[in-house]
């Protein structure tokens, strides 16, 4: 079992925090009164940009493992190489929909009011 580094994850929470806070704080500067309305999208352009972000990350470690095991089953059973082959990219075809999927996400959180 790993030990969990507490360390690392009050280092995390502490960068997000202040990087929100800096967020909302360069949004209030631009916005002429203060409407914290209008600061909020600051936090939008943030949040879209780590819902593309962590899509991104997990359909490249998906499909790394899916490719890696396709090819671990193909070098062990070369006569199901075909089935195999189909079977790789229809799992390669719904991990990439995650990915637009969240992209999508991103676009509405960016240009919806």
């Amino acid at each position: 079992m790993r030990k969990i580094n507490y360390r690392r994850i009050v280092l995390s929470v502490l960068m997000l925090s202040f990087l929100g806070a800096g967020t909302l704080m360069a949004a209030e500067e631009t916005v002429e009164g203060g409407d914290p309305l209008l600061a909020l999208s600051g936090f939008a352009y943030l949040g879209a940009g780590l819902a593309i972000g962590l899509a991104a990350l997990g359909t490249g470690i998906g499909m790394g493992i899916l490719v890696g095991s396709a090819v671990q089953g193909i070098a062990r059973q070369p006569e199901a190489t075909n089935q195999i082959r189909v079977t790789m990219i229809i799992g390669i075809a719904f991990t990439e929909a995650l990915a637009l999927y969240a992209l999508v996400i991103s676009f509405l959180v960016l240009f919806t009011k």
